[in-house]
């Protein structure tokens, strides 16, 4: 599970449909499998993935990828939309919870 900084209820429809997208196609450059991911659009302030990982990847370098690249792109992608809610170049809290 992925949450927004601050828990600010910020993620779209679009949003969640284009971090699918980024997330399914950076697994699969893991030899990773993304089998799900949703996001909560009720609270809309945290996603739920559900990935079949390989043995040889370590969970927390296949995290920090999946956050690091979403997180850019999703900034850059939706800057209009985010810029009420972060105003410093940020989107995911540190942690995530398996």
């Amino acid at each position: 599970m992925f949450v927004t900084k601050y828990r600010h209820s910020c993620i779209t429809e679009q949003m969640e449909v284009r971090m699918a997208g980024l997330f399914k196609r950076i697994c699969e450059a893991q030899n990773c499998l993304l089998l799900e991911c949703k996001a909560d659009l009720g609270e809309k302030d945290h996603i739920h993935l559900l990935v079949d990982m390989v043995s040889d990847v370590a969970v927390s370098r296949l995290v920090n990828t999946l956050k690091t690249i979403s997180s850019r792109e999703i900034r850059k992608e939706f800057a209009e939309h985010l810029r009420p809610f972060y105003w410093e170049p940020v989107f995911g809290k540190r942690g995530y919870s398996c």
